[in-house]
């Protein structure tokens, strides 16, 4: 669990007050002084900019063990598809050994992805988060792809037989195949994924 002593430790050495912190964080002082004292958990958002912002260790935040920033060096951020243009945009931070171990792709081939939509269940739920890889974009390979008509962006499986077609997971939804024509782009082919817990 993150201890707020630890985020007051950050902001610490930082030599920040709680003021200008909470303004970089984009909450509100009340808020961090509430995180820190242990009387509130902080949000994901909060998280994520503690990381992006100032390098900031998950695992050091989490349990204390490590160091606690990452030196820049080891992390690498991965691009938004950008799919949901009413979210907000942001990159994806991964340690660079993580990413090399795990999925063994140049993270500047890589997007990450939100779901949308529950079509691809129960292998990929809405609002798991997934990593494309776009120089997989020819789909000359069965599997899960992102896919984009027009402006619309989604995930379906590819399939061969009896011709080039996308399906959904999905069993609930009727009538979701569609062949796979001149009118749909491959972004990339699903390599990973996560979902909140």
């Amino acid at each position: 669990m993150i201890c707020g002593k630890r985020i007051r430790e950050i902001r610490i050495i930082l030599k920040k007050n709680q003021k200008l912190m909470a303004e970089e964080l984009g909450i509100s002082q009340s808020y961090l002084c509430a995180i820190e004292r242990g009387a509130k958990r902080p949000n994901g958002n909060t998280i994520i900019k503690l990381v992006n912002n100032f390098h900031v260790s998950c695992s050091w935040l989490m349990d204390g063990t490590g160091p606690e920033f990452l030196d820049c060096n080891d992390i690498c951020y991965i691009r938004s598809a950008e799919v949901n243009e009413k979210a907000p945009l942001y990159n994806f931070p991964v340690l660079k050994q993580y990413l090399q171990d795990t999925v063994g792709i140049n993270a500047d081939m890589l997007n990450f992805y939100i779901a949308d939509s529950d079509n691809m269940e129960p292998a990929i739920k809405k609002n798991d988060i997934v990593l494309v890889d776009t120089s997989e974009n020819l789909c000359d390979m069965e599997g899960v792809y992102l896919f984009r008509i027009e402006s619309r962006k989604f995930l379906g499986r590819l399939l061969f037989f009896p011709q080039k077609h996308i399906v959904n997971d999905n069993p609930t939804i009727k009538n979701s195949s569609r062949i796979f024509d001149s009118s749909v782009e491959c972004v990339g082919k699903i390599v990973w994924f996560c979902r909140k817990l």
